[in-house]
């Protein structure tokens, strides 16, 4: 497969673009700097900018013969404001926004055409990342958990805007790798249980036994891939699992008849004894 990952110099887009070129695939790398794996294809450029995607990935791509992509990673991410909400500087607070949603959707966008003139005849793959803070609040990362929950929705809403074309679009919750960056220099990379978790996640999401398994937000650490391997026909016919919606029980408007009913007789059993 031809794999694009953003966040190439970070500490998961960096591991996973190594395992993928152990694995056979090609695999073409970006962020804002450079990186010690040697990817096939590199560009350093601002994902959160659609002019640099353009005039940088794009001609790259393009001038190195890449006119088509099997696959998206979207890795990056930032957290650096850290503290409550209201004592960050406000000009500053939206950093983490931008890119971890903008810096998702402007590749996307600029990278679509790119997908769909894969010659392959199996569905291409869209991975986003959304972890901590989109399941519920983040203290001290405010921007950082709107921008994960926010990307869920986005994801979910591009895979129903995508239901005629042949792309699978899912987003992961890769779990924690707290792993000094210093012990990822001379291109040592992760290597732990969290991580292998990850990586049998995406290679499942790339794979063509999750084929039509669209739009849903999983966990790395939580789901097992043999878990959704063996339930991965249900899960595609449910809209509502893995999702940011809370299940509820059907709604049944008989039983809210004959409660409403029974509430109203105790009410005039009372004021008439």
């Amino acid at each position: 497969m031809r794999v694009l990952i953003t966040g190439a110099s970070g500490r998961i887009g960096k591991s996973l673009g190594a395992n993928l070129l152990e694995a056979g695939h090609q695999v073409w790398g970006v962020a804002r700097s450079s990186s010690d794996i040697l990817f096939s294809g590199y560009s350093i450029c601002d994902v959160c900018s659609p002019s640099e995607l353009r005039s940088i990935l794009v001609s790259e791509l393009l001038a190195k013969n890449w006119h088509y992509l099997d696959a998206i990673i979207l890795a990056a991410a930032e957290t650096n404001n850290r503290g409550p909400a209201l004592t960050m500087p406000i000009e500053q607070w939206a950093n983490p926004l931008r890119t971890c949603l903008e810096g998702s959707f402007y590749p996307i966008h600029v990278l679509f055409p790119f997908l769909i003139r894969s010659p392959s005849s199996l569905r291409r793959k869209v991975i986003c990342f959304s972890g901590g803070g989109a399941d519920r609040g983040f203290e001290g990362l405010s921007s950082y958990s709107a921008s994960k929950a926010g990307l869920v929705r986005l994801v979910e809403t591009l895979s129903l805007e995508w239901k005629t074309e042949p792309v699978d679009i899912n987003i992961v919750a890769p779990g924690s790798h707290r792993v000094p960056r210093s012990s990822l220099a001379n291109g040592a990379i992760l290597k732990s249980p969290e991580f292998e978790n990850l990586w049998k996640m995406i290679s499942f999401l790339l794979s063509n036994e999750s084929d039509n398994f669209n739009g849903k937000w999983i966990s790395a650490q939580m789901h097992s891939v043999d878990f959704l391997r063996n339930n991965i026909k249900t899960w595609i016919s449910d809209p509502d699992e893995f999702t940011l919606r809370p299940k509820t029980p059907p709604f049944n408007a008989s039983d809210f008849h004959k409660d409403k009913k029974a509430s109203l007789f105790k009410r005039l059993t009372k004021f008439f004894k």
